[in-house]
């Protein structure tokens, strides 16, 4: 037997080598995912809400983002919520009732000037230019 094979049965034997072993696995003191993802959903953020400073969690603040998107129509986030309360078990509450209000149907010249306001509305608002304050 050659000392080069002595020497590398001594190293996965753990005996002491003069060459430095690799690292295995993760360091000590170091956060696996999980906890991670934990501790990031459960960051406490400070956020203006209502004329008001409120506190609220990335957790809730992504649901509320979800929440708005799937209210407004947007697909992808309509089919994240009823995953999201499928996680939850939201479905399941069924102790109170609950039910969309639509208004009645407008006539189609009514619905097409509400719609012409509404559009103009949101030109004025996305072609307003934003006041800079000087200090």
């Amino acid at each position: 037997m050659t000392s080069s094979n002595t020497m590398a049965r001594d190293d996965r034997a753990g005996a002491p080598t003069t060459k430095p072993r690799r690292k295995r696995g993760r360091p000590k003191g170091a956060k696996n995912r999980k906890t991670l993802v934990r501790e990031v959903a459960h960051e406490a953020h400070r956020i203006p809400e209502s004329n008001k400073v409120v506190r609220r969690t990335t957790v809730e603040l992504v649901a509320m983002v979800v929440r708005n998107k799937a209210v407004r129509g947007d697909p992808p986030a309509i089919r994240a919520l009823e995953k999201l309360y499928g996680m939850l078990g939201a479905h399941h509450h069924t102790d109170y009732p609950v039910g969309l209000v639509l208004p009645a149907p407008s006539p189609p010249d009514v619905w097409a000037r509400d719609l012409k306001e509404y559009t103009d509305m949101m030109e004025r608002k996305h072609n307003q230019k934003p006041s800079k304050e000087t200090s």
